[in-house]
């Protein structure tokens, strides 16, 4: 403990550094660690020295023989004995550093996306009714990330009618098992109107609902143009109306126009013809 230098090295660790037991012994692990000074090193070992804490769990890099390094988890403990000695268990996580920034990425990419998408995803335990919402989400409805929002709270944006909707959605999942498609008038935090598609589903276990998951998505431009789009349709009907009760009228008005003229023209036809009788 008071030189550093290693005693013994698993076969493993010494194969996956690169260097010979023989080898290792002339060293110590400031000479695998390049991110440690002496200085650094001394003090966190300094807890273990005074027997205030019985172990250390780090995480660091390793540096081969050639030159290369890698990302390590280390377990150090300091054992008792004559002299005393450290003992490391040094587990190499380059598998877990990659899995990790695979999926800080995939998190990242979906967290891009749901942005662009307008969408956010939430979760609802039951029977605990604990609400977790997605960053998004929390931007959807202008509420800071990593506020608590409650159930309550949260049907605390919707309207009379579209809380009457989500609440019947809410139940019949919880006790029927039905999931649910809706749009929802909301007003946010910060008094900003929209409309959201609400898609929920349940999760069972063993039968039985222990938790609902699904996410919010921004129509409000969708269906603003839906409204949009039947009210130029309604206009159109208005003014197809308009246009056949106007050809309604004039034929009328033709049809009038005609029996008024036919009618002293039968007159006079008549009257030409008594005359002509007389002579």
């Amino acid at each position: 403990a008071r030189t550093l230098r290693f005693l013994q090295v698993s076969a493993g660790a010494c194969q996956n550094v690169g260097y010979s037991m023989e080898e290792l012994r002339e060293r110590t692990p400031l000479d695998l660690k390049p991110l440690f000074t002496p200085e650094s090193f001394e003090q966190m070992l300094a807890p273990l020295r005074r027997r205030e804490r019985p172990l250390l769990l780090f995480e660091t890099l390793h540096r081969r023989k050639d030159g290369s390094d890698y990302p390590v988890e280390i377990r150090l403990q300091l054992m008792g004995g004559d002299p005393p000695a450290f003992m490391a268990i040094v587990q190499d996580i380059t598998e877990r550093k990659r899995a990790l920034d695979e999926l800080a990425h995939a998190n990242d990419l979906l967290r891009h996306t749901s942005a662009i998408a307008r969408t956010g995803g939430w979760e609802l335990e039951i029977p605990s009714m604990r609400l977790t919402w997605s960053e998004e989400t929390y931007l959807l409805h202008d509420v800071p990330p990593g506020t608590t929002v409650t159930l309550e709270e949260c049907s605390h944006f919707y309207d009379a009618e579209s809380r009457r909707l989500a609440t019947d959605a809410l139940r019949r999942a919880i006790h029927h098992g039905e999931e649910w498609d809706l749009e929802l008038s909301a007003t946010t935090a910060a008094n900003r109107s929209l409309w959201l598609r609400s898609l929920g589903r349940p999760i069972l276990h063993d039968g039985t609902v222990v938790k609902l998951s699904g996410v919010f998505q921004d129509v409000t431009e969708q269906h603003e143009a839906r409204e949009e789009l039947a009210r130029a349709a309604a206009a159109m009907e208005r003014l197809r109306n308009a246009a056949e009760t106007a050809n309604q009228a004039k034929s009328e008005f033709l049809a009038n126009m005609s029996h008024e003229i036919r009618t002293p023209l039968t007159a006079c036809l008549l009257y030409t013809s008594d005359a002509a009788d007389e002579e």
